[in-house]
């Protein structure tokens, strides 16, 4: 071996220092960061308020709904000042996506029982964990821990498709669980897990994860062949974004049995984006100064300036609707920034972002 090769090899960085797992490590500091505020603000909140108050005692779900909703705001942003989205093309698929959201919305405001039992607990947090799964693929590829193509677009969406299923096998009876609370009628006597004990139970819980689990598989099996790879090969590829997958999917069962454990990934995502974003632009030449709408996408001062103000601006409108208006789900702030409005702001935000900027 030569000495060029062998400082070559001692300069590689060990697995625990890859930039998308020092990425991964600050993104969980950063969560536990934002949920700790909201826990500090519920302490400080007035204590006749405690229950109606800004976070009411529930500082993981309320940290994911407002400042997730500013994170929305800001994708949406910069989305919309890209120069990949100024074509006439560009602007109309985005047009198409936002109809389309709209309609999933709708399907959710005015559907049948079925769908506003799925939307919410499974749909909503599928959708939004598939989108996740589609960023921390980014996140690596851009952090050079994974090389760039080397997953063509059909092999990526096999790999989504894969994770998808393999999430839904493990928690596809969530709706189910509490039917007093979320089940209707007609299904109540067929899958209703909490009235049936023993083999019957395990049988209703085994055969649809199974057969999800075996989709799953069928899927990963064709991303590799699409792939030109073989399983070790694509462990040894990916193996600082199989990592986060594996803690994305063990969220789930922090809290299996309600919706906590999809506030938790919505806050880790809300995080890995914020700290992304910080590093990158932290990278950037600071002799250039953007100005206008530049200056807030491209300088770190602009950014953290957006991102913050917005984050204060809707915590403000939360605390308008807590103290003035008793949360009441009637008003116009309560469309905004309530748990029972996030579901549709969630599939605006992963709908659209969903929208190729350019088609292939």
């Amino acid at each position: 071996m030569t000495d060029s090769a062998a400082i070559s090899l001692d300069a590689r960085p060990t697995f625990w220092s890859r930039p998308s797992i020092r990425q991964f490590a600050a993104t969980a500091v950063f969560m536990g960061f934002l949920i700790g505020l909201f826990w500090v603000l519920d302490r400080l909140e007035p204590a006749e308020h405690h229950r109606a108050g800004i976070v009411g005692g529930r500082p993981v779900s309320v940290a994911a709904v407002l400042v997730g909703l500013a994170h929305f705001v800001v994708a949406f942003f910069f989305m919309v000042t890209s120069r990949a989205w100024s074509t006439r093309q560009a602007v109309a698929r985005l047009f198409l996506g936002m109809i389309v959201a709209v309609a999933l919305c709708g399907i959710l405001a005015v559907g049948s029982d079925v769908a506003k039992i799925f939307f919410p607990s499974v749909f909503v947090g599928i959708y939004f964990v598939s989108h996740e799964v589609r960023d921390e693929y980014y996140f690596t590829t851009v952090l050079g821990d994974v090389p760039p193509g080397r997953l063509p677009r059909p092999a990526l969406l096999l790999l989504l498709g894969a994770v998808t299923l393999a999430l839904l096998a493990l928690v596809w009876n969530l709706p189910f669980l509490r039917p007093n609370h979320r089940g209707f009628a007609i299904l109540r006597p067929i899958v209703d897990l909490s009235g049936i004990r023993g083999a019957e139970k395990i049988a209703w819980w085994a055969a649809p994860s199974l057969v999800l689990a075996g989709g799953s598989l069928a899927l990963f099996a064709r991303c590799l062949k699409r792939a030109g790879m073989n399983a070790g090969e694509f462990v040894r590829t990916y193996s600082p974004l199989l990592v986060v997958y594996v803690v994305l999917t063990s969220l789930f069962f922090l809290a299996p049995k309600s919706e906590q454990s999809i506030y938790m990934i919505v806050c880790f995502h809300v995080a890995a984006w914020w700290v992304f974003m910080t590093r990158q632009l932290a990278r950037r030449d600071k002799a250039a100064q953007p100005r206008g709408l530049a200056w807030f996408r491209e300088t770190q001062a602009g950014f953290q300036t957006l991102h913050v103000g917005l984050v204060l601006l809707i915590v403000g409108v939360a605390a308008v609707w807590a103290y003035a208006f008793e949360r009441s789900l009637a008003h116009p702030f309560g469309w905004l920034v309530s748990r029972e409005a996030f579901p549709y702001w969630t599939i605006g935000h992963v709908t659209v972002s969903f929208v190729p900027k350019v088609l292939r």
